[in-house]
């Protein structure tokens, strides 16, 4: 493609990201008003809740199993989406974007998170506070609190503090990665594929279905009337929920037409060349392919090592040079033997440097891809090919090094 062909490629992507954009906020504001609308719904039922007109324990047993029931049917699309094919040219890191990442976890807290914050408080608001201390601090599971509640409990509050922890841990670590904007892709940038997860989904809906069961069932006893009033309030405010969540998990990124933007600006003022334009758009639109990305890492330590070895090779002819230097002039020879050492010992520094970043790169990517077999045997061969590289010329450079500080 020549300029004005890639110019009118990063017109169409400008006017394709201002037609998502504008879809976007048509959704939100349809999101805005849906949960507006429940809201208002809502609260006369929250008022009647506060006043204690409709009880509050029944509230949360059913506010919990409805969330329940709407994370089960979340689960029950995604899994049945299934995997996409995936070519090797979408394994892809994509730059760094916190305010996304940050915002798909705070979503996730949000639905999953409440779910075992209520389940707690379910189980709590049903035992007094001296009662239920009694029965955990005392291990003691039949005073007070049931064995199958005392699971429960303690699984809800597992989780609960799992994700939480989880997400001040991601905040902190997405915001430093941003920061300190490293030349090696962040290990939560690689878009790779998911593995089947089928049967686990599937066991994770059948189990909060369950919740079902106890909304159509109730086990607790409510008067119709209550009964009606207290499914018509779970499912406000559980969709009211469900409505941030997704709000903020299609949380685009704002300065994407900026960078088009800017882009055409440098393409119509400046000129840029073909090649400059494809890696912008590589740079900061689709990301950079995993898989040339490392093996252009791994051509650079090569051709590092291959300018040391070329030094090393020489090292005979730089001693026969040396030689016919007059031995009287000592500043002179030691001048010349330190500069080659210094050559020597700098180009290994800097091919040790670039083999250890890569490395520590790779592996923290090699959790990440645990189930995707083909990039994790990807990443396996080029740490080994990275390893090779490094020990065929560490230790002749290392004994080229001693042989010129002998000559001084």
């Amino acid at each position: 493609m020549n300029s004005k062909e890639l110019l009118n490629f990063v017109l169409s992507l400008r006017e394709r990201v201002t037609s998502k954009a504008h879809a976007n906020g048509v959704t939100a504001w349809a999101l805005g008003i849906a949960v507006l609308y429940l809201l208002s719904q809502a609260l006369p039922s929250v008022a009647k809740l506060k006043y204690s007109l409709i009880p509050l324990d029944a509230f949360i047993v059913f506010f919990t199993h409805t969330m329940g029931t709407l994370i089960a049917l979340n689960w029950l699309q995604l899994s049945l989406k299934g995997n996409s094919k995936f070519s090797r040219f979408d394994y892809r890191f994509l730059k760094r974007n916190p305010s996304r990442t940050i915002s798909a976890g705070i979503s996730f807290l949000l639905v999953e998170g409440v779910y075992f914050l209520f389940s707690m408080i379910t189980i709590i608001s049903s035992y007094s506070v001296k009662e239920l201390k009694h029965g955990i601090y005392s291990n003691n599971i039949n005073i007070g609190i049931s064995g199958f509640e005392y699971c429960l409990l303690f699984v809800s509050m597992l989780f609960f503090g799992f994700f939480f922890i989880v997400l001040i841990w991601f905040v902190f670590q997405i915001l430093s990665e941003y920061i300190e904007n490293d030349f090696y892709p962040s290990k939560h940038s690689l878009i790779k594929k998911t593995s089947n997860t089928l049967k686990f989904d599937s066991v994770i809906v059948i189990a909060l279905s369950a919740n079902v069961y106890y909304i159509l069932f109730p086990t607790i006893a409510v008067g119709i009337d209550e009964y009606k009033e207290l499914i018509l309030l779970s499912f406000q405010l559980g969709l009211i929920l469900c409505g941030i969540s997704s709000y903020l998990k299609n949380f685009s990124d704002s300065n994407t037409l900026d960078l088009l933007n800017k882009l055409e600006r440098d393409i119509v003022l400046h000129e840029i060349s073909e090649e400059e334009i494809k890696l912008r758009l590589q740079d900061e639109y689709y990301g950079n392919e995993f898989q040339s990305w490392v093996v252009e890492q791994i051509s650079n330590i090569r051709d590092i090592s291959t300018e040391l070895q070329s030094k090393i090779e020489n090292l005979e002819n730089f001693k026969y040079e040396l030689n016919l230097v007059n031995k009287e002039l000592r500043f002179e020879r030691q001048g010349r033997v330190e500069e080659y050492r210094k050559n020597i010992g700098t180009q290994l520094e800097k091919l040790m440097k670039k083999s250890t970043e890569l490395s520590l790169c790779l592996n923290e990517f090699l959790p990440v891809v645990k189930d995707d077999n083909y990039l994790n045997g990807f990443i396996n061969d080029k740490l080994s090919e990275s390893k090779t590289i490094l020990n065929s010329i560490q230790n002749k450079s290392k004994n080229a090094i001693l042989e010129l500080e002998q000559l001084i």
